[in-house]
């Protein structure tokens, strides 16, 4: 792999990794992830029908005495 030695130095700074390999595997868990995780919020969704905060804030104000 050819791989940019500023950037994976710095890879290796910011990660705290000992070794190059190390940095690799860190970025690479991170990146796949982050990938998940995206991923997963997009398959939830948007929930229509529920109340925003504006309209939180109004209930609550109209159970107040």
């Amino acid at each position: 792999m050819d791989i940019p030695e500023d950037l994976l130095r710095e890879a290796r700074e910011q990660s705290g990794a000992s070794t190059n390999r190390k940095a690799v595997v860190i970025a690479l868990t991170e990146y796949v992830r982050r990938k998940k995780l995206k991923d997963a919020t997009a398959l939830l969704g948007t929930f229509s029908g529920l109340p925003n905060a504006d309209e939180i804030r109004r209930q609550r104000q109209k159970r107040q005495w």
